[in-house]
């Protein structure tokens, strides 16, 4: 199975922006529907590799936005959203999980009963995703793959195409870089929350762009990522932090002391998160958008010469 960080899921150097989009549009449907009917694979892993595959196109959705229309976008991004969720507390509720484990609270009297009414928790949701379940999804991703080939993108559209794509990209980093503001100015777990969708939009659509652009987009990609996994864990806590109360395992005085040590290792987070927000999201939209139409223009220029 290709890694989603692959070049089968990016645009080839110098490869034309409208037929590159579209490929990888079905690309990523076509693996989101593989690894789904993929029953040898464990279905955690399954469900893991399905919704990262849809998360990317509905960020690849995002980028043509602007292009394509709202009537076009909100169908096939609500369509992939909503297969999304019919998968998402299973795996929600796996990670929890490991989340645990990873805050170190193992040793604590008491912690094994939480510990125990999470892994059951998992173990409910997962059974929940029956096969009928996986084979609602592929259907309806297979509607969307239909359509998605047929979109009416623009065939010519500015200067090498990036004209195509920069409204989508900026509409996405501006509204990261204002939830970014908020969630620093707040510190609720639901504003982290909100500046994580954009954040992990922008990361898999500059992750799509890569392998088209010269030198200095895989610095870009990176620190894109490092966000993106950041704000995914402080999330992870803020759900594992909810969940414990919910459960009602063990006593109230260890729950208190698992949700401090979560509460700790979340300000933590938050602020490597903010640290890593304020380089990524320093210049304007109109900058950022400039710096990124000149390592198109580069990329497209230097295949011209060769």
């Amino acid at each position: 199975m290709p890694h989603l960080g692959s070049p089968t899921f990016a645009l080839y150097p110098d490869e034309e922006i409208v037929p590159g989009l579209i490929r990888v549009g079905l690309s990523l449907i076509d693996r989101t529907c593989t690894v789904l009917d993929a029953e040898p694979l464990d279905l955690d892993v399954r469900v893991h590799e399905a919704r990262k595959s849809m998360k990317k196109t509905r960020a690849l959705f995002r980028m043509l936005r602007p292009s394509i229309g709202e009537v076009a976008f909100a169908r096939e991004n609500e369509t992939v959203r909503d297969a999304g969720r019919v998968l998402s507390e299973a795996r929600d509720a796996a990670v929890l999980v490991m989340v645990f484990d990873a805050v170190g609270v193992l040793a604590r009297p008491a912690a094994p009963a939480i510990r125990a009414s999470l892994v059951e928790l998992a173990a409910e949701k997962s059974g929940a995703v029956t096969s009928a379940t996986i084979e609602g999804v592929i259907d309806s991703l297979g509607d969307t793959r239909e359509r998605f080939g047929a979109w009416p993108v623009p065939l010519v559209y500015g200067h090498d195409g990036f004209d195509l794509i920069s409204p989508g990209l900026r509409r996405v980093y501006r509204r990261g870089r204002r939830r970014m503001t908020h969630a620093i100015a707040t510190g609720t777990a639901e504003a982290f929350h909100q500046w994580r969708k954009p954040a992990k939009h922008l990361f898999y659509q500059l992750e799509i762009l890569q392998f088209g652009w010269a030198s200095g987009a895989p610095v870009l990609v990176q620190s894109a990522r490092e966000l993106a996994e950041v704000l995914g864990e402080e999330h992870d806590l803020a759900v594992l932090h909810d969940t414990i109360d919910t459960l009602g395992a063990g006593s109230e005085g260890m729950r208190s002391t698992v949700r401090s040590q979560i509460a700790d290792r979340r300000r933590q987070v938050q602020a490597v998160a903010c640290e890593l927000g304020d380089s990524l999201f320093a210049a304007p939209p109109r900058d950022f958008i400039a710096r990124l139409g000149g390592l198109w223009a580069a990329s497209r220029d230097h295949g011209t010469a060769g």
